[in-house]
């Protein structure tokens, strides 16, 4: 994000990718993240065919926040452990260098 000029010390939404192996997973997954103040930003969204692919149904998640190293590390650690807690797989996050 420094590479692509972005001011550090501003806030950003910074978006997180987790997916599930079925909707019901997701869906209780969807009401941790709202309930620990996260937006997501649509309802789980099937993106495979459920015992076709291992984790079809997609949560995007979304958190103003201003993003450190630090901030990154708990993130990631915090989404690895609500993938696992629901058999799910953590695929990242992304933000805007500018916000």
């Amino acid at each position: 994000l420094r590479k692509a000029g972005a001011d550090l010390s501003q806030p950003r939404d910074v978006l997180h990718y987790v997916c599930f192996p079925n909707a019901t997973s997701a869906e209780a997954a969807a009401a941790e993240l709202r309930r620990d103040g996260f937006t997501v930003v649509d309802d789980p969204l099937q993106t495979g065919v459920e015992g076709e692919a291992p984790n079809p149904w997609r949560v995007l998640a979304t958190l103003n926040i201003i993003l450190t190293v630090n901030s990154a590390k708990m993130s990631t650690n915090r989404f690895r452990d609500l993938a696992s807690r629901f058999s799910g797989e953590f695929e990242g996050w992304e933000a805007r260098a500018k916000p």
